[in-house]
């Protein structure tokens, strides 16, 4: 497998260039464009994963989360890159919209995430069969829910999933 191609970016997601995304995760990091994909049912549920991943395994996390990429030459949009994850951790194809933005940086251990991270939501209510590679499980849960459950157990999320869903609550 090769390594992926983050796109760095500066706190304004202009392009600055280019890196391996070992390279984006290590140390302190390099800021670098994320996208985190919200799915929510018509009754306001959440489709939530519960993470399978080298930098945060075993976390609640998003619907989907990923980097856009450089691929074939070109830089891959947002909305590409959700939709790629979606296809690939769920099968899923939705229409999905970009909603908002922020920048970020938390340690993990040796590693971290410094990220300019879009967030884009979607409205899905069909089957949903999760890829055993990408997590080890998944719930819906009620947007409330998670707002509670963040509050009270903060260190079992992602830090990319506290901030958008709390963000995402001034949304509603």
């Amino acid at each position: 497998m090769t390594q992926e191609t983050l796109i760095l970016v500066d706190e304004a997601n202009t392009t600055l260039g280019y890196a391996p995304r070992g390279h984006c995760h290590a140390g302190d990091g390099l800021l670098h464009r994320a996208v985190a994909v919200v799915l929510l049912d018509p009754a306001r549920r959440v489709l939530l994963q519960h993470r399978r991943s080298s930098l945060w395994d075993g976390f609640w996390d998003l619907t989907a989360a990923t980097h856009t990429l450089v691929i074939e030459g070109r830089e891959e949009s947002c909305l590409e890159a959700g939709r790629r994850c979606l296809e690939t951790e769920w099968g899923i194809r939705t229409p999905l919209q970009e909603l908002f933005a922020f920048t970020y940086f938390e340690r993990h251990g040796a590693s971290s995430e410094r990220e300019y991270c879009v967030v884009l939501t979607g409205t899905y209510e069909g089957r949903v069969v999760l890829n055993p590679q990408a997590a080890y499980g998944c719930r819906w849960s009620p947007f409330e829910d998670c707002l509670r459950d963040i509050g009270d157990r903060p260190a079992t999320y992602t830090p990319w999933a506290q901030i958008a869903l709390s963000q995402l609550a001034g949304h509603f």
